[in-house]
């Protein structure tokens, strides 16, 4: 016989000034609304601090898109069949790269070129208060899986 287990409420509140997060359902990040503390659903279900990062080419007062970035590393395996471009690919990836992932609604084709544009040209990014945000943040819940910044371009 199986024990039901009891539904638990755990309120939502800021890990910095204890103020109510309003949040809407499939929302993982927000913006406190007193504090201006980014915030973070991990999967177990509780909040912790978020770094929120700005780029520099943000126009004041502008407001951005959100993206997750994830700093990465590729080895690459492969086989060439039209032209070589091997010297090229292992400069550019000897370093880190920053990858962008939209945090908002966007064909595939889209994120595909965006993500492609951000990695070859990774904006500035810096600290910055997010008040220009205006509320609340949408992010996709398959986000909640990567460990990451998040940072509006």
């Amino acid at each position: 016989m199986s024990t039901i287990q009891p539904v638990q409420l755990i309120p939502l509140v800021c890990v910095r000034c204890q103020a109510p997060v309003n949040a809407r359902v499939g929302e993982v990040a927000w913006v406190c609304q007193t504090c201006e503390q980014g915030l973070w659903m991990g999967e177990d279900g509780r909040l912790s601090a978020q770094e929120i990062l700005f780029s520099s080419a943000l126009n004041q007062g502008a407001q951005g898109y959100p993206y997750w970035v994830v700093e990465g590393q590729a080895q690459l395996q492969r086989q060439t069949y039209k032209g070589n471009q091997s010297k090229e690919m292992e400069v550019f990836w000897q370093l880190p790269r920053l990858f962008f992932i939209p945090a908002y609604e966007l064909p595939l084709q889209n994120v595909v070129e965006t993500g492609a544009r951000l990695l070859r040209q990774p904006p500035t990014l810096h600290a910055g208060s997010p008040s220009r945000l205006r509320g609340w943040l949408s992010l996709p819940g398959m986000c909640a899986r990567w460990p990451s910044s998040f940072c509006w371009e």
